[in-house]
């Protein structure tokens, strides 16, 4: 006998599915349901930074999909400091993994959902990646600061 699934997906383009009224961990768990059942990314509005980080850490333990969050700046519009380097960093990081993301949950705070983003075009061309322990190539590092 199929297991009966608590949730039903939209269909075709325009059907909406809000959820609500779930406590404890049960929002976690429906969404790593959902992430597990749908074909593509799964973009969960959390209403601030403290509650996606704590629905990013629950949701993890339901699935085994990647799991990003797109961390508020912590700082007002006119403040006369930047925001943390690690935030900075976390958020670069996600915005350069977006769009080759196929599968998976987005994890946004509502002021987060509402401010502008550079273009996909604009990060790739003046980013550089290295992940610990890669080799460069001298060649490749120079082209791609050229191209920046």
């Amino acid at each position: 006998m199929p297991e009966k699934q608590r949730y039903t997906l939209p269909t075709k383009a325009g059907d909406q599915r809000q959820l609500g009224e779930l406590t404890g961990a049960a929002c976690a768990t429906l969404v790593a349901e959902i992430a597990e059942r749908h074909a593509g990314p799964v973009v969960l509005i959390a209403p601030d930074m403290q509650n996606a980080l704590r629905l990013h850490d629950e949701i993890r333990q339901f699935t085994d999909q990647m799991v990003m969050n797109l961390a508020d700046w912590e700082t007002l519009p006119y403040d006369s400091f930047s925001p943390h380097q690690e935030i900075i960093s976390s958020r670069l990081s996600t915005l350069y993994q977006l769009p080759s993301m196929q599968r998976g949950v987005l994890i946004v705070p509502v002021n987060t959902l509402i401010q502008r983003v550079c273009p996909h075009s604009y990060l790739h061309g003046h980013a550089l990646v290295m992940k610990k322990g890669q080799r460069l190539s001298r060649d490749a590092l120079r082209a791609q600061a050229r191209a920046a």
